[in-house]
């Protein structure tokens, strides 16, 4: 086993989160890449990883104006070494947020 690392960046941008005009305005957009090395070595060469990531989070307004959200994100990158072993992949990805505060609050009854 070798040493591994790897380097990540990415952000998100909410063009205006408080628009109620335009539904893409509070769209949140999410970009970044990563770059990084794997603790298996074939043939005495370390093997790579590397890819960019690319998603969004569109708010869904619920009951008592609480937000959720479905967020879709595509990665594609590249794993391996370029003169033996070598693979190319997508994948996207499909998730909810849901936020509903009136799990916690304290019922009372008479």
């Amino acid at each position: 086993m070798l040493d591994s690392w790897r380097f990540a960046f990415g952000g998100e941008l909410i063009p205006d989160v408080t628009s109620y005009n335009n539904y893409f305005q509070r769209v949140r957009y999410r970009a970044g890449f990563y770059y990084g090395t794997d603790p298996r070595s074939v043939n005495g060469a370390q093997i790579k990883e590397y890819g960019i990531t690319l998603g969004a989070g569109f708010p869904i307004i619920l009951p008592r104006q609480t937000t959720s959200f479905l967020n879709i994100a595509l990665e594609a990158g590249r794993f391996g070494l370029e003169e033996s072993l070598m693979e190319n992949f997508v994948q996207m990805t499909l998730g909810f947020t849901l936020n509903d505060n009136s799990w916690f609050f304290k019922r009372k009854f008479n």
